[in-house]
């Protein structure tokens, strides 16, 4: 077999060349952002490197590498805090003992970009471990015993700050120190100690610090108006909101004795403030897990494993804030990187400090793009979706002068290819929308009857372009909006050669319009480059009785109408593809508590609790606790469910609540890999009720249940009580018979016999596997110099480096490995670079691209063509 790499930019004369000269080099080859400077990489091979303008000053970088230790994705946000137009400020949820996704922090406060920020008490309070300014205002304290913390100043400096807080309660004729303003605690609260809370703290218990503690030696007041409300004697301490004219003081032993003395109507006065004069002038500040980066060097000893991370360093005096982040695909165990390379990648960027905030599944960058007027985010969260962090750091952008300044042409929503191009397939359309900023790059709406469309070859209407039949290469759109004007080039594709949807079948559980799927075409052609196919160059054929199907934001809304079944056809450009749709579902039974169910589950508690065969299943009595629930006692015991549910529901009877997405349905895919699913609430009731459990549309099936929870993590809320589990139901879809499989097809781009595409309009390139340079053995290069010069005598267009260049990827093996290469007459392309359009090799000349595929072959080396 010999493989063929088709170009589909056929106007080119040589496609896209990328080579491994970073690698290769001391220095990267690419350009870093803000005049020339390396892209802040120290080691490894980058593959992307773009940057985006966020806003006046503000920049944002995106490097994606691949190093020793793996992948990662790298986000830098760079903001220039002297420009008047820009601001900096603390984004949150709103109560301190609260979390949410930053994207929806940001688009609340209306930052133009931001990353998440400090550590937090995750799965407790939620609420951050250090202290918190926002907007020149104390939020809160660290925890008892102190945290670092990081700020910028209301002048617009970036700075490391001093968070300490002199806080005194003022009752009894004495003041009281107060040891911290609404802070978790987690680590404790000391003997004697007084803690106070705020109507900033929210809802969430107030005894997190007092976990363990005799209920005796707890006591705390709530004040209203510097009066005294109502003491609560002994602990735990109380939870729910505290009104905003009020504040609870809970206090420990000797506190807890001076509280119980006072009486309704008394005077208390809870006075508090930064102790350090420059905490006082922070904008916002908030704590940090240690300095990386100190006076632009790399602190030693930092920790070296691989986990995504995020980052705060400033440089420029405090005048130029950088924030950053690193993943990768798949998150944590699948990429990242360590600490140290966190600090070395921000000291070679000219860093002069640099912090470390929350890294793991908190890392989160969003951004607005310009004209846009919500953030998104930018990198890869390792949970799969964004983390309820409790705050972040946020870039705002003041409102400018309201007028169009600028015009920019966009994909019209799900009009985007994957890799955010504009592509579309001959003789089919491409929606674009023009969208406005001002001189402070912020939204400006366009009206769309205002815009004059036009294209270089082709008839564009309301900015949706229809690209002719015959059309290759690009398309250059234009829009003109009074004397403002901008453009957008539209790569066309090959024909259509194949359709793939979002969804390859749809289970819809009811029908109701809250049910709706939407679901995406694309389009692939023989090169195998894709584009979303807009659905007025769709065909649809389905039972129009089951569903309703529309067009929306370039996507097709499924809507199901009856309980039933369909096959929805999908075609274009002469291809076509089927969708199973079922509405409805049929409800099985399981498995119920009628076995010896004390042998089949064993306890998976918090602690202890009492087993019990009841008439009506499984019983278990439980002492107040965080977690009650079963586990199967072995992978013989667990409970097998047919079919692909949409759902599983376990019927029970509780005599206490647990939150909603506080049940816990644990399970094992067919993959034989363990996973698990939140459900719905549970309430205290003598009647039957369901703990139901959606099931991801990701998931493997068959599956087999493992076990099931109640949690609440309130500690206040934890109660003793009784659950009785009676059966394990699964609502199953309506069946349909599934369209046949089409026939594999050859890839066009492997010959399956050996021959090849010949003419004018092909090139040949080489490959040369595994030349694996060690500059303690140079005499190995001899190898790769006469496999080269072989190679060459073939005429080839390039030279594909395929595999390993050296083992180790130590610098004296990568200068080896870029002298020998060179010398033998590779001409190295830099990542992201390509030669000039009239730069087509030739092999009088003395030199060949040569292009790097990472991989793990043997040593061997071919030639082969393919048509340009």
């Amino acid at each position: 077999m010999k493989l063929t790499v088709v170009n589909h930019l056929r106007a080119r004369p040589l496609l896209v060349v990328l080579a491994t000269a970073t690698a290769l080099a001391a220095a990267p080859a690419v350009a870093y952002a803000d005049g020339g400077r390396p892209a802040p990489v120290t080691g490894g091979i980058p593959l992307v490197n773009t940057d985006e303008k966020i806003g006046p000053g503000i920049d944002l970088q995106h490097l994606k590498a691949l190093d020793q230790k793996g992948w990662y994705d790298a986000q830098y946000l760079t903001v220039d805090l002297s420009d008047r137009a820009v601001g900096t400020d603390l984004l949150t949820s709103g109560p301190v003992s609260s979390g949410g996704p930053l994207s929806e922090a940001a688009d609340k406060a209306g930052a133009v970009a931001g990353v998440n920020g400090e550590f937090f008490d995750i799965g407790n309070s939620n609420a951050a471990l250090g202290g918190e300014v926002q907007d020149g205002k104390l939020v809160k304290s660290a925890d008892i015993g102190g945290r670092q913390h990081v700020g910028v100043s209301k002048d617009g400096i970036a700075q490391l700050v001093d968070l300490t807080v002199d806080a005194t309660a003022d009752f009894a004729g004495a003041d009281h120190k107060v040891l911290s303003i609404n802070a978790a605690n987690g680590g404790g609260v000391p003997a004697d100690g007084l803690i106070a809370f705020t109507s900033a703290w929210g809802d969430y218990s107030r005894n997190r610090g007092l976990t363990g503690v005799s209920n005796d030696q707890i006591a705390e007041v709530l004040v209203r108006n510097g009066s005294v409300v109502s003491v609560t004697p002994s602990g735990p301490a109380g939870s729910g909101t505290i009104p905003d004219d009020g504040f609870v003081l809970v206090g420990r032993g000797a506190a807890a004795t001076a509280i119980r003395a006072l009486q309704p109507g008394d005077p208390v006065k809870l006075d508090y403030q930064l102790a350090d004069n420059a905490a006082r002038t922070m904008k916002f500040a908030l704590g940090h897990g240690g300095t990386i980066v100190s006076g632009g060097q790399v602190v030693k000893g930092l920790d070296t494993s691989i986990a995504p991370r995020t980052a705060l360093g400033f440089k420029n005096g405090g005048k130029t804030l950088v924030l950053a982040t690193w993943d990768g695909p798949g998150g944590t165990g699948k990429g990242g990187v360590g600490i140290d390379k966190e600090a070395r990648d921000l000291a070679a960027m000219g860093v002069e400090t640099a912090v470390n905030l929350d890294g793991g599944g908190s890392t989160t960058m969003v951004a607005r793009a310009l004209g846009e007027d919500t953030a998104t985010v930018r990198n890869v969260p390792s949970d799969g979706h964004e983390r309820n962090d409790p705050n972040g750091v946020g870039v705002f952008v003041a409102k400018g002068d309201g007028r169009l300044h600028r015009l920019l042409v966009k994909p019209a929503p799900g009009a985007a290819a994957a890799d955010g191009n504009v592509k579309v397939f001959p003789g089919m359309h491409r929606a674009l929308v023009a969208e406005g900023v001002d001189n402070h790059e912020t939204p400006v709406k366009v009206d769309p009857r205002s815009v004059r469309w036009s294209a270089h070859g082709a008839p564009v209407q309301a900015g949706t372009l229809r690209a002719p039949a015959e059309a290759d290469g690009t398309i250059t759109v234009d829009a003109h909006v009074g004397p403002e004007k901008a453009h957008e080039k539209v790569t066309v594709l090959g024909p259509v050669d194949g359709l793939e949807l979002s969804s390859q079948r749809l289970s819809i559980a009811d029908a109701t319009p809250d049910n709706a799927v939407t679901v995406s075409v694309t389009g692939r052609d023989a090169e195998g480059y894709t584009a979303p196919l807009d659905p007025q160059d769709l065909s649809l054929d389905y039972d129009h009785g089951v569903v309703d199907i529309k067009s929306v934001n370039g996507k097709l809304k499924i809507t199901p109408l009856t309980a039933a079944g369909t096959i929805l056809t999908v075609s274009a450009g002469g291809k076509s593809v089927k969708l199973p749709i079922t509405v409805g579902v049929q409800t099985r039974t399981v498995y119920d508590f009628d076995d010896d169910v004390l042998a089949r589950w064993r306890n998976n508690s918090t602690a202890a609790t009492q087993f019990s065969a009841d008439s009506d299943g499984l019983r278990i009595d439980f002492n107040a606790m965080r977690n009650v629930g079963i586990a199967a006692a072995s992978s013989a015991q667990r409970v097998p469910v047919p079919g692909q549910p949409l759902r599983v529901r376990v019927r029970i009877k509780s005599s206490i609540g647990v939150p909603s997405g506080l049940t816990y349905l644990g399970y094992v895919d067919a993959a034989g890999k363990s996973g698990g699913v939140y459900g719905t609430a549970l309430t205290a009731s003598s009647d039957w009720q369901y703990a139901t459990f959606t099931l991801p549309a990701s998931t493997a099936f068959p599956i087999s249940i493992s076990g099931f929870q109640g949690i609440n993590t309130d500690v206040a809320q934890q109660r003793a009580g009784t659950f009785v589990l009676d059966r394990i139901e699964a609502d199953v879809p309506t069946s349909i018979d599934l369209p046949a499989q089409p026939d594999l097809r050859p890839d066009p781009l492997v010959s399956d016999d050996g021959s090849l595409p010949d003419g004018r309009g092909t090139w040949q390139f080489a490959t040369l596997s595994d030349v694996q340079f060690t500059a303690d053995n140079p005499a190995l290069t001899q190898v790769a110099t006469a496999a080269i010069q072989r190679i060459r005598t073939t005429r080839p267009d390039l030279i594909v480096l395929n595999g390993d260049i050296t083992d180790r990827g130590l610098p004296q093996d990568l200068a080896l490995a870029r002298k020998v290469l060179t010398d033998a007459g590779c001409d190295l392309i830099g990542v992201g670079q390509e030669p000039a359009e009239d730069s087509t090799p030739d092999p009088k000349a003395g030199s060949v691209p040569c292009y790097y595929v990472p991989g793990n072959h043997g040593p061997t080396a071919s030639t082969t063509s393919s048509p340009t």
